[in-house]
């Protein structure tokens, strides 16, 4: 799909562009409004680790600020919320009580709550990538964490190898390796 990428607002915009700037704006917003919305459940089966056992399938996500930003896509996000995780916590204390099932740790919670944040960033963007693909590398670039939004096990090989080439202790994508295959399961 061809691109559509636009840098400055001084940039001259084609007659079939000529909504670039609103539309990049309303798919930030999209995108913020869903990561910190509901969330479904990334379980592949009943047995995975980041499976939730209860009915609250909302992110501790929070949005800072969205917007354009020398035409890409810009989404201020953290994952993992103190707050937000306290509260579920706490939720989930009281319904595994309610129903006597066995309690977790917080910190055990935690790491729940990062992995199921980090699927959901990516499911957000690769539904807003089917919904608006002409705009992919307007989020693609604006995107804070480029290491979660590659697609398969072997492109990010790719990238790393492509940075062992240029530095032998390698840069980003080589640094962020571990915990990308981990938490997508990737091996």
């Amino acid at each position: 799909m061809e691109q559509i990428r636009y840098h400055s607002y001084s940039d001259e915009l084609k007659p079939e562009h000529k909504n670039y700037w609103s539309d990049i704006d309303q798919i930030a917003r999209l995108i913020a409004l869903q990561l910190e919305g509901y969330c479904t459940s990334y379980r592949k089966n009943k047995h995975d680790f980041y499976k939730f056992d209860y009915a609250d399938k909302s992110t501790t996500i929070t949005v800072q600020q969205y917007k354009e930003k020398f035409g890409s896509i810009r989404v201020y996000w953290t994952p993992v919320n103190p707050e937000l995780v306290e509260q579920k916590y706490k939720e989930l204390c009281e319904y595994n009580t309610k129903f006597n099932k066995p309690q977790i740790s917080l910190e055990d919670f935690r790491e729940r709550c990062l992995i199921q944040d980090i699927l959901h960033y990516r499911n957000t963007y690769f539904s807003m990538k089917s919904l608006f693909p002409q705009y992919w590398s307007a989020m693609y670039d604006g995107a804070d964490n480029h290491e979660y939004l590659i697609e398969t096990k072997e492109e990010y090989l790719e990238l790393v190898n492509e940075e062992l080439k240029d530095k032998p202790e390698g840069k980003f994508f080589t640094r962020y390796k571990d915990e990308v295959f981990k938490i997508l399961n990737w091996g």
